[in-house]
This record gives C-alpha cells, structure tokens and sequence, in this order.
C-alpha cells in the first residue's frame, strides 16, 4: 500500500531527525569548545526538542575553560532557555566571586 504525502512527509522527517540526532550524539561525544559549533549544536537541539543535551556541552566546555567569557555567558543562557532557576543563580554567583570569570571581579 502506497503512502500518503503527509506519511511521507511525516517518515522523511523522522528520518532526518534520527540521522541528526546519531550525529549531534557523535558529536557531543568530542566534547567540543568552539563557540560557533557549540552554537550550531544548540540550534539542532532546539529543533529537536533536547535543550537539555545542548546545556550538557556547554558545561562540560566551561568546565575545559572556565576562563572563557563567551562559554561562561552561553552556558548561563542554556540554564535561562531550560527555566533551570537555581543553576543560574549558583552560576552567576560563582561569576561574580571570581570562581570562573577574571573580568567579573571588577564588578564588585
């Protein structure tokens, strides 16, 4: 029996986002640093529903580099798209006490 357009539609879709999904794991796997990759990746999580997973690299890229004021802002951000409340407060605190970002010290 042939299939709808919409089942189609709907079975190409899936497959698409089975294939993403191997290759966003493979890719997670290589813990990257690079901002614009990291990006990409959030944006691929997005789409896919999984925030949880693009704040996972975040974290373990600040945790390679905490020094990085752009890892150090993304990962905030992450916890602000996830409503995580509690993260976000803990991360910004640990900002402002210098336990990751020199730049933030002036800010006392």
């Amino acid at each position: 029996r042939e299939m709808r357009f919409k089942d189609q539609q709907l079975h190409a879709s899936n497959l698409v986002k089975g294939k993403g999904l191997k290759e966003l794991s493979d890719l997670k796997e290589k813990n990257p640093t690079d901002e614009t990759v990291l990006s990409t990746m959030y944006l691929s999580y997005r789409g896919l529903g999984k925030l949880r997973e693009s704040t996972e690299c975040y974290q373990e890229a600040y945790k390679k580099f905490p020094g990085r004021p752009d890892l150090a802002e993304s990962l905030f951000f992450s916890f602000v798209r996830e409503m995580r409340f509690k993260d976000q407060q803990l991360h910004a605190s640990n900002l402002v006490k210098g336990k990751g970002l020199k730049e933030l010290s002036d800010l006392k």
